[in-house]
């Protein structure tokens, strides 16, 4: 009995520091935007990730925007999403993420997905 109650807290301590563990991408909201873009990546729980995108501008005006999601998977060096000629590799810069994206135009959108992501300040 002593050794379950001892494997359940190991489980427990080890989901609570997952997000010291290389392997696992840190979760929360992060903020991209430049003078051009707002841009938010959201890692979930389950390390899946929604990207959005939407240019700066006045309303009326052709504001071009984009959005994607999917689930990350561990690869040397990070994390990457792959899917039908979509890749997306995402790396720690320090405590910030730096996204690479190649081939998303198509299903994401036509902006410009790339950059450091700072995570969001907390309320």
């Amino acid at each position: 009995m002593k050794t379950l109650l001892l494997l359940a807290a190991l489980g427990a301590a080890a989901a609570a520091h997952a997000l010291d563990i290389p392997n696992y991408p840190p979760t929360g909201v992060f903020e991209g935007s430049d003078r051009r873009f707002t841009r938010t990546l959201t890692i979930h729980e389950d390390y899946t990730f929604s990207l959005e995108v939407t240019m700066k501008g006045k309303s009326g005006n052709h504001l071009r925007n984009g959005s994607g999601a999917g689930a990350l998977t561990f690869v040397p060096g990070g994390w990457a999403y792959h899917e039908e000629g979509c890749h997306m590799e995402m790396a720690r810069a320090g405590e910030n993420l730096k996204l690479r994206v190649a081939g998303c135009a198509i299903a994401w959108g036509d902006v410009m997905f790339d950059g450091v992501y700072k995570p969001k300040a907390r309320r």
